[in-house]
């Protein structure tokens, strides 16, 4: 939910007259367009795939833990496929996923062909993925 100024709900940025419930972030042409809009704006503007992940975000579950999310979107590190798929994750999981996926790409050596950089960035997050199960497993004992 988007708040104005005044702490109050804002209104949508298109009708002028809802509360505006869903804060749409699209960057066409690296330019960053940013909207608050209400439910009905939102379904009558968005995109096939906005109104999908809409969809799949109000059901999901973090995908480490089971925990409730608290942010979702594509797994951009998911790189060895052309189809990128939702992810969500509790805050916990994101503040530790980030940790260790920032720890493993400051590893990763300066100036590498893109080819071997695509390549060692595929094998980091291979390793963030196998490091969050255990650490889940871990936390869970």
């Amino acid at each position: 939910m988007a708040n104005n100024a005044s702490g109050g709900l804002k209104l949508c940025d298109v009708c002028k007259k809802r509360p505006a419930l869903c804060y749409c972030t699209n960057i066409i042409l690296g330019v960053e367009v940013s909207r608050c809009l209400c439910n009905e704006c939102f379904d009558a503007l968005a995109s096939t795939k906005a109104r999908e992940f809409l969809s799949q975000a109000r059901s999901a579950r973090c995908c480490y833990c089971g925990g409730y999310p608290c942010a979702g979107g594509s797994d951009v590190l998911g790189l060895e496929t052309d189809i990128q798929k939702a992810r969500f994750m509790c805050v916990v999981c994101m503040h530790e996923y980030l940790r260790f996926l920032s720890e493993k790409l400051e590893s990763l050596p300066s100036g590498l062909p893109r080819e071997e950089q695509m390549a060692a960035i595929r094998i980091a997050h291979d390793d963030v993925e196998i490091y969050m199960k255990r650490w889940v497993r871990r936390a869970t004992l």
